[in-house]
């Protein structure tokens, strides 16, 4: 019981560094989610092509043409989305590790007086990585509160962005293959339900999209950075301040 009234103490007391810590996790959040969900989306068009594309015939040139220079250029968008991601990631890590550092530094009173009193090294430690989850579930659940909250111009925003970054890098494969006319030759032997324009990305927006996604990874993700910037930089700081305050 008195461990989690030091935990909220400490939270209250150290308000100020708690709440830039979430602002930037909140944007961590978010912006992870969108990543994850730009994939999502990126996967769902291509698995949508790909079955529209079947209509044409297996064996059809142009179609098996078409497929992979789309197929390239959404490899592409997968890439960069995972690159992206990953530096994001590490971004976030960054944060924690300097925010920490610097928290436990501005709170080393602090630790001597709850050395002095009696508590280990792993209660404190434990204490002050409470805190930044804590802190860190707030931010995760409003940002799944904004996600919810502007879901539908979320996907919209994420599926028109998608469709712009696939076309541009869709163009770069046009000086080597002549796609219009592998698109003339198609469709001027087929009759479908839907034309070039709706080929790769069917009405406003993505098929069967409607949803965000990478709630759990981004959580798993945040909580494992401050786990592992806590047990990695507060927790031997914490020690190596006992041997100072409580000499043998």
């Amino acid at each position: 019981m008195h461990f989690f009234e030091r935990t909220f103490s400490g939270f209250r007391y150290h308000r100020r560094y708690y709440i830039v810590m979430m602002l930037l996790s909140v944007a961590f959040c978010l912006i992870s989610i969108m990543l994850m969900t730009s994939e999502m989306i990126d996967q769902s068009a291509q698995g949508a092509f790909l079955q529209r594309l079947n209509s044409f015939g297996d064996q059809n040139k142009e179609a098996i043409l078409l497929s992979t220079q789309v197929g390239q250029a959404h490899i592409k968008m997968v890439q960069s989305a995972q690159s992206l991601l990953n530096r994001v990631m590490i971004l976030n890590g960054i944060c924690w590790l300097i925010g920490m550092a610097w928290l436990w530094h501005h709170r080393r009173s602090e630790t001597d007086a709850l050395y002095l009193v009696g508590k280990s090294s792993m209660s404190i430690g434990l204490q002050y990585a409470f805190e930044a989850f804590f802190s860190f579930w707030i931010s995760f659940m409003i940002s799944v509160f904004l996600i919810i909250l502007f879901n539908d111009q979320l996907i919209q925003f994420l599926t028109n962005a998608n469709r712009s970054v696939f076309g541009h890098l869709l163009q770069e494969g046009y000086q080597s293959v002549d796609m219009n006319r592998a698109f003339r030759q198609l469709f001027a032997r087929h009759l479908t339900g839907f034309t070039r324009e709706t080929l790769f990305y069917y009405g406003g927006r993505t098929d069967d999209i409607t949803q965000p996604t990478g709630f759990l990874t981004t959580l798993g993700s945040g909580m494992a950075v401050i786990f592992i910037t806590n047990l990695g930089l507060v927790t031997p700081l914490s020690m190596i301040r006992k041997r100072r305050v409580m000499p043998r």
